[in-house]
């Protein structure tokens, strides 16, 4: 059987009553937080590169952000 996908996005949009009860939703919009972090991993000193990857990356969530993308649809 083909396999089909939805974007997270969607699941968010269509259960957005259940995240927010006793709220009335009246409109929604996507948007991208961009940020933007030097990765800091020694290749010839990491004994397990993936797990040294791995940290930087959660280390990286947290970092500032440089850029916000919205869609061209929202109500500034």
């Amino acid at each position: 059987s083909p396999q089909r996908y939805v974007p997270i996005e969607d699941v968010i949009a269509a259960h957005l009553e259940e995240l927010f009860p006793g709220m009335e939703v009246l409109a929604h919009h996507m948007f991208r937080v961009t940020r933007n972090e030097d990765l800091e991993v020694e290749e010839d000193d990491a004994e397990n590169l993936l797990q040294a990857l791995e940290k930087e990356l959660m280390r990286r969530r947290f970092g500032p952000p440089v850029r916000l993308e919205v869609e061209e649809s929202i109500d500034p």
